[in-house]
C-alpha cells in the first residue's frame, strides 16, 4: 500500500486530511475482504501513519504492531524486502506492506508481477498479492484506491 496524501511539517512530510480520509477509505476495503496478520511500514511518518489508520479499523484479539522496515523507504532494496517477507511469512500470514513511490512500483515486480505496466499507485492506493503454491511468485488479485472500488488485475 502507498501512504496517503502528504503535505510538509517542518523536515517530514505527513499525512494532509485528505490523506488520513484516503488511508481509512483504502483501509476499510482492505479489511473489510483480507484478515491482516502483519503490518510492516517504511519509517517516514506519513507511512507510519497510514499503517496505523488501517491498524485502527482491524476488530478482534490478535490485532498486530507495526514493524518498521528501513527497506520500505523510497529508495529501499525492493529484494531485501521480498527475501525479508519470505522469511517471516507463516503460510496463513497475510502482510500489509506500507511505502512510497517508487518502492511500490519496485516492489511490485519483485514480488513477481508480470504485466507491463503496475496499476497507477495515486495515493493510499494497494495491490493485493497472493503467493502461488509451491513457487516462489505472488499472483494479483486486487488492486483497491480511495476512489474506485476493487479493480481486478
Amino acid at each position: 500500500m502507498r501512504h496517503g496524501d502528504a503535505v510538509f511539517s517542518g523536515g517530514d512530510r505527513i499525512l494532509s486530511i485528505r490523506g488520513e480520509q484516503e488511508a481509512k477509505i483504502t483501509g476499510m476495503k482492505l479489511v473489510s475482504h483480507i484478515p491482516i496478520t502483519k503490518i510492516i511500514s517504511s519509517p517516514k511518518q506519513r507511512a507510519i501513519q497510514t499503517a496505523n489508520i488501517v491498524r485502527s479499523l482491524l476488530r478482534g484479539r490478535n490485532i498486530p504492531e507495526i514493524e518498521l522496515l528501513n527497506e520500505l523507504s523510497p529508495s529501499g532494496d525492493a529484494q531485501m524486502v521480498y527475501d525479508y517477507i519470505c522469511t517471516i511469512a507463516n503460510p496463513d500470514d497475510n502482510i500489509l506492506l506500507v511505502s512510497h513511490i517508487p518502492q511500490v512500483i519496485n516492489l511490485s515486480y519483485t514480488f513477481g508481477y508480470t504485466s507491463q505496466e503496475v496499476p497507477r499507485f495515486y495515493t493510499a492506493a494497494a495491490m493485493v498479492l497472493q503467493k502461488e503454491a509451491d513457487q516462489d511468485r505472488f499472483k494479483p488479485q486486487a488492486f483497491y484506491d480511495p476512489t474506485c472500488e476493487n479493480q481486478l488485475i
